[in-house]
């Protein structure tokens, strides 16, 4: 089980690691993402195979990955790097293997657009670290007094978020738009939120 979070004191530099995470085959570590192409690579290869499992169930691909999602995806790893989002991976066995993204949004809240384990490395509490540790950053960087996140009603990751101290909440429809599956059956989607305690 992961350690206790704790707010880092500083925030000076963004090549330090947030979490060192023992598991079975040796350490892992949560750390924010890099200019890099192995972590570009890793965080595609971790969408492709989130599209994999979702292909197996039925879902429609949301996420194209053309070369404009890719340009999308290096957009966001630049503005993490700029602090105005927060894009961290969980690296195991040499590479990153899953990655949490969270942007500010109005006031004091923060909404996290996406988070992915790739398949072959989850149930090892990578998605708990990846998410509790972009929620720490949030409040301290952005000082987020509540996060935010939608999803599919049958996703397995409920499961992870209310782990995580998230609750069900309505989803406001202007906001989160209906989709539609490949079989054009629409999706019910699940809204949750999360109130941080001041530090």
């Amino acid at each position: 089980m992961p350690e206790k979070f704790e707010i880092p004191e500083k925030f000076e530099n963004k090549d330090r690691v947030l979490q060192r995470i023992e598991w079975e085959k040796g350490e892992a570590i949560v750390r924010y993402v890099k200019e890099e192409e192995e972590d570009v690579d890793a965080i595609i290869d971790a969408v492709l195979s989130m599209r994999k499992v979702d292909a197996k169930k039925g879902k429609k691909d949301f996420i194209p990955l053309d070369d404009k999602n890719i340009e999308g995806i290096k957009r966001e790893i630049t503005d993490s790097q700029e602090g105005k989002m927060i894009v961290l991976v969980i690296e195991a066995e040499g590479s990153p293997r899953g990655f949490v993204e969270i942007r500010p949004e109005s006031g004091d809240t923060a909404v996290v657009g996406g988070i992915t384990v790739h398949e072959n490395y989850r149930r090892k509490h990578f998605g708990t670290a990846l998410l509790n540790n972009g929620i720490l950053e949030a409040q301290r960087i952005f000082g987020a007094k509540k996060i935010e996140l939608q999803t599919d009603e049958d996703n397995e990751a409920r499961g992870l978020y209310e782990e995580c101290g998230f609750v069900e909440v309505p989803i406001d429809p202007k906001k989160y738009p209906l989709t539609k599956d490949r079989n054009d059956k629409t999706v019910n989607r699940i809204g949750y939120e999360k109130i941080l305690e001041d530090n």
